[in-house]
């Protein structure tokens, strides 16, 4: 299948994600943005990928098919059917990266959103992007708010009906996989972000955690993600029970 457009103009948020006590489960949009235009090249014995890079990350950042853009990018063009094309990105990134605002979940999903657009015309399907972004993240907690903006509850239902779950007679299978809800914002709630001067990736942050938790703190932590929606848009809820 070839390309329906010749350029494609992406922009996604920067997240925080273990939100609170929501950790692997809840994320947050932030008003930060990184912008990456891809455009095809005129040649068509051309099927490498240019990378030109601006703000942050440009002294640091690969610029060939080893950029995560550009791999995910190939890989989401696979899935929809796309064959092999050059092109060039131009990414302006303002996220920092590894500080923690969801850089490589932006990276995942502005290449699945990019091979999307390429690949169909009219309004992008924000589950299916979702879905894959969190397959090859492994996590859904940052890709789900840069996929659907606002605050986000995500959890993978990977157990099959019948294995820790109840069959129902006559019910229709439980999907399993990756979902999310997405929850407003009020406006009147900002965010104060402090980013280190160091870098942290989340492979080695997630090797300090302890294998296991007393009970009493998994029950306080759980108690504390359910006021989180709440907490996040107070007038929806003063409305609500009014």
């Amino acid at each position: 299948m070839n390309p329906v457009t010749r350029r494609v103009h992406v922009r996604v948020p920067a997240t925080s994600a273990n939100l609170g006590s929501g950790f692997d489960t809840v994320g947050l949009a932030l008003d930060y943005h990184d912008e990456l235009t891809f455009t095809l090249s005129d040649d068509p014995a051309d099927t490498d990928a240019h990378v030109n890079i601006e703000g942050e990350g440009a002294q640091t950042l690969p610029r060939d098919e080893t950029h995560l853009v550009v791999s995910t990018f190939r890989r989401a063009c696979r899935t929809f059917g796309l064959g092999r094309f050059g092109f060039t990105l131009e990414a302006h990134n303002r996220i920092p990266q590894a500080r923690g605002m969801g850089s490589s979940a932006e990276a995942i999903v502005a290449g699945i959103a990019a091979a999307a657009a390429f690949a169909q015309e009219g309004e992008l399907n924000r589950s299916a992007i979702f879905d894959l972004a969190a397959t090859i993240e492994g996590h859904p907690d940052n890709v789900a708010p840069a996929v659907f903006g606002g605050l986000t509850v995500s959890w993978d239902f990977s157990t099959a009906e019948g294995v820790g779950s109840v069959p129902i007679p006559g019910g229709e299978p439980l999907h399993g996989g990756f979902h999310t809800v997405n929850y407003p914002v009020d406006p009147a709630i900002t965010a104060a972000v402090f980013v280190p001067d160091y870098e942290l990736s989340t492979e080695k942050a997630r090797q300090a955690l302890p294998a296991t938790l007393p009970y009493r703190d998994a029950v306080y932590n759980v108690s504390r993600v359910g006021l989180l929606p709440a907490a996040m848009n107070p007038g929806a809820l003063a409305a609500a029970t009014t």
